[in-house]
């Protein structure tokens, strides 16, 4: 009987007279084990529930992220989705400079920050000064619009599509992964909030909520940050050509007669490409100078 550890079962059997090789027949001794079983039982029902409870928390997250996410994927134009991100950010930053009571919104930290955000714009602070609310914002999103089209230019609209997906994708799923882990903390840590007589799912439900929406808000706001940002990448020189620009260059002294000697290039020496490196381990390795 004592194999089973339950130092109360041997208790109550000792006041009962019974012997230890007793079977368990008693009917004391059979509602009590009857009980204990429910209680456990009941206790991992409940974590089940919470378990389902806490998932529901982040599908509702999952949902949304991975429906534009598909959007994305599956090449539909996202060209009317960043111009509403554009938007909703312009708005944002007016909303964080206008003052509670009155409602009054500080022209120059407005401008301040979308310049910031927008570099090719073209926000002058008078142009603005003294407009209302919805007037700032819809000014302030045509000219942001305008200099887009600036970004635009650099690539051709076909390109241009691209690379608006290519940033939307790259952002989200970073901010996404970020989003999982603070979750996932949140979830092992929320349990504490119980000794503060609050309920952990409510809890969690109400700081996901929160954390969800900061998440929108970082989305929004580095993809609009790295849309005007980006440039066409430029098309490397193959090594052929670059070598022998800097080599062949002033080949000939200044009076066309007597050509100039090049220098010998050691292998510590920097490289005469403009790399920075060192000869042997730019142009001087065995592979470079297979390709010159």
């Amino acid at each position: 009987m004592r194999r089973f550890g339950s130092e109360r079962i041997v208790g109550l059997m000792e006041r009962l007279g019974m012997e230890e090789d007793t079977p368990i027949e008693h009917r004391v001794i059979s509602k009590s084990i009857e009980g204990a079983q429910t209680k456990v039982e009941g206790h991992n029902f409940d974590m089940r529930r919470h378990v389902v409870q806490y998932d529901d928390v982040m599908n509702r997250h999952r949902e949304v992220i991975y429906t534009d996410r598909r959007a994305i994927v599956s090449g539909e134009d996202m060209t009317e989705k960043f111009e509403e991100m554009l938007a909703q950010e312009i708005e944002a930053i007016i909303e964080r400079a206008s003052v509670e009571k009155s409602g009054d919104v500080d022209d120059d930290a407005v401008i301040a920050a979308v310049g910031a955000l927008i570099l090719n714009g073209d926000f002058d602070a008078a142009e603005f000064a003294g407009l209302h609310h919805d007037e700032l914002a819809e000014s302030l999103t045509t000219e942001a619009l305008r200099a887009y089209e600036e970004v635009e230019a650099r690539f051709g609209p076909e390109v241009m599509r691209k690379v608006e997906r290519q940033v939307m994708l790259a952002v989200m799923d970073r901010l996404w992964i970020e989003h999982l882990t603070a979750m996932d903390d949140l979830r092992e840590g929320v349990g504490l909030q119980a000794y503060g007589q609050r309920d952990p799912l409510v809890v969690y439900k109400t700081e996901g909520y929160r954390m969800y929406q900061q998440l929108l808000d970082n989305i929004r706001h580095d993809v609009v940050h790295t849309m005007f940002r980006v440039q066409p990448a430029i098309a490397e020189q193959p090594i052929r050509t670059e070598m022998t620009k800097d080599v062949t260059t002033n080949r000939e002294s200044e009076n066309g007669t007597n050509p100039v000697r090049t220098k010998k290039v050691r292998p510590n020496d920097k490289c005469p490409c403009g790399s920075g490196k060192k000869y042997k381990f730019c142009h001087g390795a065995p592979v470079a100078k297979s390709l010159v």
